[in-house]
């Protein structure tokens, strides 16, 4: 009998310091700089964990519970927003790097182009919706919600008498 009471007391114990139980963490061999790069090639979460060989619940996981994955991950989002972003802002500004390759090696040459209309909305409107809305809120009041300087006011005024002159 009192062998029995040994045994609970070990399986007790081992509950205590393994409280996850189940099969050990792939996490340990996991390498961060892979975790980054495939972030950083505009991977998702759930295409990581197809890499990694883990289901996408391990990914939200490891985010949770370690630090350093997170910063992985953070890292590569960051790196492909980046990129991103640049793409984005030289469209907007109609610039375009031309690679081309040489006996030395690769050459790179800014070409101006025409500014991508598209890209200029999306950029204002992001960078400064208060500015850039496709629309104007009113409230109950007739009231434009927002600021406009007086210039602005005065200039919308003479809009509009010049557009009722002309009716």
């Amino acid at each position: 009998m009192s062998g029995k009471k040994v045994l609970r007391k070990k399986k007790a114990g081992a509950a205590v310091t393994d409280p996850g139980g189940g099969r050990p963490s792939k996490l340990p061999k996991v390498d961060l700089e892979q975790v980054t790069a495939l972030a950083s090639l505009g991977l998702t979460e759930e295409e990581i964990a197809l890499v990694l060989k883990v289901e996408r619940k391990t990914i939200y996981n490891w985010k949770k519970t370690d630090e350093q994955f997170l910063l992985a991950i953070k890292e590569g989002k960051a790196k492909a927003d980046a990129q991103v972003l640049q793409s984005l802002y030289n469209k907007a500004t109609g610039r375009r790097v031309i690679t081309r390759q040489t006996k030395e090696g690769p050459v790179e040459a800014v070409v101006r182009t025409d500014p991508e209309t598209l890209a200029c909305i999306f950029w204002l409107k992001n960078r400064r919706p208060k500015d850039w809305q496709d629309r104007q809120r009113v409230d109950g009041n007739m009231n434009v919600i927002g600021k406009m300087s007086m210039a602005q006011l005065k200039k919308s005024i003479k809009v509009i008498e010049r557009a009722d002159a002309r009716a």
